[in-house]
């Protein structure tokens, strides 16, 4: 390919991305016009087709967001949005990887606003983070070799014992908005979206796949202080046990050791069949582990 061809190809491409006068002065200087287009109309409508497929991208990772919203400001912010982080991959699904984040810096200074604004500016950045956790959930690859081994739930050893990890399907959220009870209003088809107003209250949210469907379901505080210090404390490769992380929990404070035994034999049997952890046996583990050294 010649250097004038591909400085050509260069121009058109920064001049359909980036939107910018100066891209489509240069780009226009290498298109004829026609009878009907000018090469900067013709130019437009490559731009405007680029941007109307991102913005249909956007909005279809972002229905909530988009109702909440409405179309019009989502356009708004997501067009914003596109101009300042324009797509880098192949794949359409990294697009709003950042639109939360850049909501959020986007939003007034918090600090400086009474309750009621704070709440109102932080509504859709917890909107646009839980859809973006729901997106992820519903790609993430299943880790096919953890090893299922649930244990008698109303023997204290054999429950202190087993070893647990949060699967890779599962994601949890803090938010100052009571959001699955405001998400399943804005999902009805009679709702008055105007009317719609959602619970300000501190809401622990987990989202998983069992059975590869989506599900996003509020926690109590303890559950969620038990699920995310599964999180930060065990490895791709390596189970936590439960011993272990209650002598964590409680070295912090945070729960006491009775109090979590006595809800974890009612509560773990609910957790596992709804995807929120996984219960691995240490010595099938460990077993696997040596075997797969000599293969």
């Amino acid at each position: 390919m010649s250097t004038g061809i591909q400085t050509h190809q260069q121009d058109l491409i920064a001049c359909i991305t980036s939107g910018k006068q100066e891209a489509f002065t240069q780009a226009a200087q290498h298109l004829r016009p026609n009878a009907f287009l000018s090469a900067t109309q013709a130019l437009a409508i490559y731009r405007q087709g680029y941007l109307a497929r991102l913005l249909e991208c956007l909005r279809a990772d972002f229905p909530l967001l988009v109702s909440h919203l409405g179309e019009t400001l989502f356009n708004h912010f997501a067009t914003e949005y596109i101009a300042a982080h324009p797509p880098t991959s192949y794949s359409l699904f990294d697009l709003g990887e950042q639109f939360p984040v850049y909501l959020q810096k986007s939003c007034p200074d918090l600090a400086r606003l009474d309750r009621d604004q704070r709440a109102q500016c932080l509504l859709p950045i917890e909107l646009a983070k839980l859809e973006r956790l729901q997106l992820q959930v519903l790609r993430a690859q299943v880790d096919h070799d953890a090893i299922m081994d649930e244990p008698d739930y109303q023997s204290e050893q054999a429950l202190l014992d087993c070893c647990v990890r949060v699967p890779t399907t599962c994601a949890l959220l803090q938010t100052e908005h009571h959001l699955p009870e405001y998400i399943q209003t804005l999902k009805r088809a009679d709702a008055n979206k105007d009317q719609i107003q959602a619970q300000v209250a501190t809401t622990y949210i987990v989202v998983s796949r069992p059975r590869y469907v989506v599900t996003t379901q509020a926690l109590t505080d303890w559950q969620y202080i038990f699920l995310q210090t599964i999180q930060l404390l065990s490895t791709p490769h390596s189970a936590l046990s439960i011993a272990d992380l209650i002598g964590h929990l409680e070295a912090r404070e945070e729960i006491r050791r009775e109090f979590l035994i006595a809800n974890l034999s009612l509560w773990l049997p609910v957790a596992v069949s709804k995807g929120y952890v996984s219960i691995e046996n240490h010595r099938l583990d460990s077993a696997l582990s040596k075997a797969k050294q000599f293969v």
